[in-house]
C-alpha cells in the first residue's frame, strides 16, 4: 500500500514538473513571437540612421580634434506665412505694443514625424522591458530552492537544534 502511494506521489510530482516545463516553454514561445513582431515593427519604422561608435574622452589623442557632428536642418518652410516685419519699439509711456504677425503652426513637418517615431520607440522599449521582466520571473519560478547547510558555532545551548 505504501509503495503504491509513493509511486502515485512520484507520478503527481512528475506531472506537475512537466506542466511547469510546458508553461515555461509556452511563455518562451510567446516572448520570442512578441520579440520578432517588435523587431519587425522597429525595422519598418526605423530611419536609415546608423549610429557611430562614441569615443570616450580618454580615447582622444592630442593630435585629434573633436569635431561635433554636422547640424542637419530639417525645418519645412511654409510659403503661406506673411512676411515678417520688425516689431515697433515698445514704449511703456505711450502705451504702444509691438505688433507680431499671426503665424500658423505648420503641421506635417519632419519634427512631428520624429516625435511620433520617438514615441513609438519609447513604447517598444517599455514593451521589451516588460517582456524581459516576465522572462526573468518565469526563469526564477523554475529554479529549485538552494539547500542551506547549518553550521555549528560552538555554542552548547544550540547543539540540540544543530543535530
Amino acid at each position: 500500500m505504501l509503495d503504491k502511494r509513493q509511486v502515485l506521489e512520484e507520478q503527481k510530482l512528475f506531472l506537475k514538473q512537466e506542466e511547469l516545463r510546458l508553461n515555461l516553454e509556452a511563455e518562451i514561445v510567446k516572448t520570442v513571437a512578441k520579440e520578432q513582431a517588435l523587431a519587425a515593427i522597429a525595422e519598418q519604422s526605423s530611419l536609415s540612421v546608423s549610429p557611430k561608435p562614441v569615443k570616450r574622452e580618454d580615447e582622444f589623442h592630442e593630435e585629434e580634434e573633436f569635431k561635433p557632428p554636422p547640424v542637419v536642418d530639417r525645418t519645412v518652410l511654409n510659403p503661406k506665412v506673411p512676411e515678417w516685419t520688425k516689431p515697433q519699439a515698445a514704449n511703456p509711456d505711450c502705451g504702444i505694443r509691438p505688433i507680431y504677425p499671426e503665424v500658423p503652426v505648420a503641421r506635417g513637418t519632419a519634427f512631428d514625424g520624429s516625435t511620433k517615431l520617438q514615441e513609438q520607440q519609447n513604447t517598444l522599449q517599455l514593451q521589451q522591458t516588460r517582456i524581459m521582466e516576465m522572462l526573468a520571473i518565469n526563469q526564477n519560478k523554475g529554479k529549485l530552492p538552494q539547500p542551506r547547510v547549518p553550521t555549528f558555532d560552538g555554542n552548547p545551548v544550540e547543539y540540540r537544534t544543530f543535530v
